[in-house]
């Protein structure tokens, strides 16, 4: 079996990197000619050879070849002020990179957090700020909104691991991901697991409200219509909410429904970052009468403070960043994809 350069260097007592530098003919002033000759000695007992070809091909794509940090995590963010935004994915990105770092610096690994666009645009990226991540860098990233990046960073020979919800245009990058450790958590599943409550229990009139009721394969309207299409001439209502990234709750949106079909129950897509003013009855907050029962599609940290508190679907990301790592540390690694169900948490 041939011999990898990990092992080389580990036998040498050195980095992966000291032996890249010799190999390209890089460690004038940097590596000691005794060094470089022991280092040579063990390349030649091992016949080591270098992928030639692998190296033209990296050549070819990169006009200076350059040495890949081999103890780093790229952690993408999609702008450098993403975090002070508000915007859905905040808190969920938070928990995953608490993650990402903890598992991280389990191995001696760091982790890196790099903006890939100053306007928030997957469309407009700023390549200087991509230029080191080359072959054999390890890249993480949180939703497909990435994935413009992502399908050049792979090409390139990066390490790719994604997490993901199912999104309504998850089935169109299919086949762009096909070298991606994928990491997916199962939202259509989370929504029939709510819907599926309140049939359950008794409620008839059961609405949802969602940004994107039109999107082919929403996850919201797919497990609404899913569980909703084994009941015959059953309540059918989705409440399309306006796409904006402020704090105000949509009350007129979901109000002005009501008053045009009555519900009894809703199902919302409630971003993380929308502030209530009441914290004694959810219902107030959106302008609704105290009986219709709501349930958030995912979790929030104040579920359990909202009155009645709130059931909702919890997704296990911490998990899916651990494993993310783990992927992207491993020996050899292996382009998959792995799912993760919610948990219906009843309060």
């Amino acid at each position: 079996m041939a011999v990898t350069l990990k092992e080389i260097a580990e036998e040498v007592g050195v980095s992966k990197m000291t032996i890249s530098r010799v190999l390209n003919g890089k460690n004038q002033g940097q590596v000691s000619l005794e060094l470089t000759e022991k280092i040579k000695a063990a390349l030649a007992r091992h016949n080591y050879q270098p992928n030639l070809n692998a190296r033209n091909l990296r050549s070819a794509r990169q006009p200076e070849e350059q040495i890949v940090d081999d103890s780093m995590i790229t952690l993408l963010l999609p702008c450098p002020d993403f975090l002070d935004r508000p915007i859905d994915l905040i808190s969920e990105y938070v928990e995953i990179s608490n993650a990402v770092l903890q598992t991280a610096s389990k191995y001696d690994f760091k982790v890196k957090m790099l903006p890939i666009s100053r306007t928030n645009d997957p469309h407009d990226i700023e390549w200087g700020w991509l230029k080191d991540l080359r072959a054999g860098s390890r890249v993480l990233a949180y939703s497909a909104w990435f994935l413009p990046v992502l399908t050049e960073l792979s090409r390139r020979g990066c390490r790719i691991a994604m997490i993901s919800a199912e999104v309504f245009w998850r089935s169109a990058y299919g086949s762009v991901v096909r070298d991606f450790a994928l990491f997916t958590y199962m939202t259509v599943d989370g929504s029939m697991q709510l819907v599926q409550h309140l049939v359950d229990n008794g409620y008839k009139k059961i609405a949802i409200a969602t940004k994107y009721p039109d999107e082919p394969d929403e996850p919201l309207v797919v497990g609404y219509s899913n569980v909703l299409k084994k009941y015959k001439e059953r309540y059918f209502n989705i409440i399309r909410l306006p796409k904006k990234n402020n704090q105000e709750l949509d009350i007129e949106a979901i109000r002005g429904a009501y008053d045009k079909d009555p519900f009894d129950s809703l199902v919302i897509e409630c971003p993380s970052h929308w502030k209530f003013r009441y914290r004694d009855s959810l219902a107030k907050n959106l302008d609704l009468p105290e009986d219709v029962k709501i349930l958030f599609c995912d979790d929030r940290s104040d579920c359990d403070r909202l009155s009645p508190p709130v059931h909702s679907v919890h997704y296990p990301r911490k998990k899916m960043g651990q494993d993310a790592v783990e992927a992207l540390l491993a020996k050899e690694f292996i382009p998959c994809e792995k799912f993760y169900r919610g948990e219906l948490v009843i309060r």
